[in-house]
This record gives structure tokens, sequence and C-alpha cells, in this order.
């Protein structure tokens, strides 16, 4: 089993990962506010891990979704005008 370091750099290094991780953190929380079986007998630490991988991967794909923004803006600007 990985290490918490170890998953966050995961998520760090890829933003597919990072967003697998938000959603699948997203789900196992609203099965857990709705009381599922099995989920709903998670020990405490567990939630907040959970919470903490989300809240990772949510900041992880905004900041990837910021640089294809960034990415964007800079090469439109380089673009050479056409003059007629």
């Amino acid at each position: 089993m990985p290490s918490l370091k170890e998953f966050l750099d995961a998520l760090t290094a890829s933003w597919p990962v990072a967003a697998a991780a938000t959603l699948g953190s997203g789900l196992i929380l609203y099965l857990h506010r709705i009381h599922a079986p099995y989920v709903e007998q998670m020990p405490e630490w567990a939630t907040t891990t959970i919470v903490v991988i989300g809240i990772y991967g949510v900041f992880v794909w905004l900041i990837r979704i910021l640089q294809g923004i960034a990415s964007l803006i800079r090469r439109r600007g380089r673009r050479p005008c056409a003059v007629n």
C-alpha cells in the first residue's frame, strides 16, 4: 500500500490521476453521507484522509486548467499578424 506522500506525488504528476482521486473521494464521501453499508463504518481518520486527498486533487485539477488557459493565451499572443 502506498504512503500518503507517494499518493500525493502521483496526484501532482498527472491531472487524470488527480481527477480520478477527486471523483473517487467525492463518491466515497457521498456514500458516507447517505449511510451506505461498509462506508459508514469507516474510521474517522480515513474520512479525514479522503477529504484531504479530494481537496488536493481539486486544486491540482484547477492548476492544470489555469496552466492550459495561460498556455493558450501565450500561444495566441505569439501569432504573427496578417497584414492585407
